[in-house]
């Protein structure tokens, strides 16, 4: 079942429920999140200048199970997130954010594959509805086979 919230050219919402999980996903808009997650730190878009970072940032991903969330650190910065929520053999990926200043340099990356590792390595499909690891995915066969697949 699903509801969409919100109009042409807006931020949305839509939940989404798979497998006992209920899903609030993030859709539509333009530009980075505009404040779709609001108890989280939303990162204003800076003018294009040249980055601090260099062209591969060294990423550190860490499980913040609490918050329910990868991290991805950058010098002991928090340079992005991947939400997860888990349900009966599935996990479902809604929403990936990275800090403006960090885009580019492999941060959604680490996030994704280290999101998708954790799922092969507990035995879980995955449902993304986050459009940047579902992309992601799609770009990267090799995990193509966690991918929830509906059986109805």
């Amino acid at each position: 079942m699903a509801a969409h919230v919100g109009g042409a050219g807006q931020i949305g919402h839509e939940r989404v429920q798979v497998a006992g999980v209920t899903a609030l996903v993030t859709c539509g808009g333009q530009g980075f999140d505009q404040g779709a997650i609001a108890q989280e730190r939303v990162w204003p878009r800076p003018a294009r200048a040249a980055s601090t970072v260099g062209a591969m940032a060294e990423v550190e991903v860490r499980d913040s199970p609490e918050r329910k969330r990868f991290e991805a650190v950058v010098d002991g910065q928090v340079a992005g997130f991947a939400e997860y929520m888990h349900g009966d053999g599935l996990v479902v990926l809604p929403h990936t954010q990275v800090d403006p200043a960090f885009e580019g340099k492999g941060v959604g990356a680490a996030l994704a594959r280290a999101a998708l590792d954790n799922a092969r390595s507990r035995g879980v499909r995955v449902l993304a509805t986050c459009p940047f690891i579902a992309g992601w995915m799609n770009r990267h066969p090799e995990y193509l086979d966690l991918a929830y697949q509906n059986q109805n």
